[in-house]
This record gives structure tokens, C-alpha cells and sequence, in this order.
């Protein structure tokens, strides 16, 4: 899909009274505590019959997920005032018809569950220590995510093979390269992971900027109850093909800078837009 996309979102301002915004935040946090059980339950019955059909259970896994993460991310998140996408920009479509890798920064939280629900056929690549709650082992299992144990060399060779067995049936994936939730709007330095991933699969990485309005579920304090909504604004960019010659480290230079000028661009736009101070006037 090309250019600018404006989402279903709340009117701008200054949100409920705190009286009111309060218990509609808990409403937010108890609601995907309770919508992810009910999937888990859903899926253990729709999705487990399924098993000796991968094929066929990936693809009913991957609607019912789609299905969820729709209703929860564009329905109930800006029912409960928590969150809402304001804008998606760029083309998310791979291009030529291959699998892609989608390269993101890390801002929030839920960062995976707004890109998934835009993202139909791609598979999250997460941390191993994820796998130990049972609501992730469930969408490990289920959903082809994929834990990634840094340091233990049999683990991950494990998760390169099937990231590579998704990429060539068709299957995109979506990582978080930093490796942690940063705050601020810049881009820490990136895994080599992702980008050995796309030049030994040959498939292009599409980054992708997640910038929000004030902070959410992430280290900063006030982040898991903000006193107003918050709005993402996502951003595609053009599509990094490894070119012949090209190392992990020279890809993600080319993919950070990229995400970088874009930062750069907001900051730029924001100090142009500054009221001027009366007394220098």
C-alpha cells in the first residue's frame, strides 16, 4: 500500500479525567491479559487438530491472529484511551512478490502487536527468555514466532533455520534489532542477525520507524498509565535489497541511517514549528 494512511483514531486532546482515564487504563492492561487467554484457548482447539497440516495450519493461524490483533489494536486499545495508530506511511508491501524482512525500532511495549496487525504472513522473531510465559510458548508453538537465545551457538543456529525455512515458503519476519525498548528517538546499534538473515536468504529489508506522542509501556516512568491517549505514527521506508558484495555491518549502516534521517527529519520539523519567544520577538 503506498503513501499515507490515516487509521479510525479518537479526536485530539487532552483525553478523560483522570478519574475516569485511570480505570480505563486497567480496563486496557486486564483486557489483553484476557483476550490473549481466550485466543490461547481458541487456538489449543482450532489450531492443534491441525498440526499434521502445517501448511494449512499456518494459514488459519495466521487469519485468526490478523483477526485479533485488528479488533484489539484499531477496536479496543482506542476504546480503553490507551493507544491508537494516528498514521501509517510508505509502501508495506514487499516488493516482487518475495518475502521481506521487516527491520523495526524498539519504542514500546507493543510495538510487535501494532506492526503484526498490519503485517498479514509474517512471523515475529522474539527473545527465548519470552518462551518461559506461557502466553508466548503458545504463540511460539501456534504462530511461528521464533526465539532467538543470543550466545548459545546451537540455539540459534536452530532459530536461523527456521527463520530460513519461513523466508523461502513465503513467510515474512519481523524483528526488533536493538534488542531492547529505547526511549529516546534515535536507533541503537543493530544485531548482525537480522542482516547475515537477508543477504544468505537473498530478500529484501524494509525498515520500518514506530515514533509515538509521549511514552508508552516502556522504561521511562508514567509509561504504563500515560495521562492522555497515545499516537504511533509508523513509517515504511523503501525497501534494502542486499546488493552483491555487501556485509551485515555495510546493510545495517544503510538501514540505520535511513531510520536515522527520518528522527532527524521529525527533530528538524519540530524546532521549525517552536512559537517564537515573545521577548526575542
Amino acid at each position: 500500500m503506498h503513501g499515507a494512511e490515516h487509521q479510525q483514531r479518537p479526536p485530539s486532546g487532552n483525553g478523560p479525567p483522570a478519574i475516569i482515564k485511570l480505570p480505563l487504563a486497567m480496563l486496557g492492561h486486564m483486557g489483553y491479559l484476557l483476550t490473549l487467554l481466550m485466543l490461547i484457548i481458541v487456538s489449543i482447539g482450532i489450531l492443534l487438530p491441525l498440526s499434521p497440516w502445517p501448511r494449512l495450519r499456518r494459514k488459519v493461524a495466521s487469519r485468526m491472529l490478523s483477526r485479533y490483533l485488528r479488533f484489539f489494536v484499531s477496536g479496543y486499545l482506542p476504546a480503553c484511551q490507551a493507544c491508537c495508530i494516528d498514521n501509517v506511511s510508505g509502501n508495506r508491501t514487499p516488493p516482487g512478490h518475495k518475502p521481506a524482512i521487516y527491520v523495526a525500532n524498539h519504542r514500546s511495549s507493543i510495538d510487535a502487536l501494532l506492526l503484526l496487525a498490519l503485517l498479514p504472513k509474517t512471523s515475529l522473531v522474539i527473545k527465548a527468555r519470552h518462551t518461559r510465559k506461557p502466553g508466548y510458548a503458545c504463540l511460539v508453538h501456534f504462530f511461528d514466532f521464533i526465539p532467538i537465545a543470543a550466545g548459545a551457538f546451537s540455539r540459534l543456529q536452530k532459530s536461523l533455520d527456521t527463520c530460513r525455512k519461513l523466508l523461502a515458503e513465503g513467510q515474512n519476519l519481523l524483528l526488533f534489532p536493538e534488542g531492547m525498548r529505547i526511549s529516546s528517538e534515535t536507533v541503537m546499534p543493530f544485531a548482525d542477525f537480522t542482516f547475515k538473515l537477508a543477504i544468505e536468504c537473498d530478500v529484501p529489508i524494509i525498515p520500518v520507524v514506530l515514533q509515538a506522542d509521549q511514552h508508552f509501556l516502556n522504561r521511562e516512568k508514567g509509561s504504563f498509565f500515560p495521562p492522555r491517549i497515545v499516537r504511533f505514527n509508523i513509517n515504511f521506508l523503501e525497501p534494502v535489497t542486499p546488493a552483491p558484495g555487501d556485509t551485515p555491518a555495510r546493510l545495517a549502516d544503510t538501514v540505520t541511517k535511513r531510520m536515522m534521517a527520518v528522527f532527524n527529519q521529525r527533530k528538524a520539523t519540530a524546532t521549525t514549528h517552536q512559537p517564537e519567544n515573545p521577548e526575542h520577538a
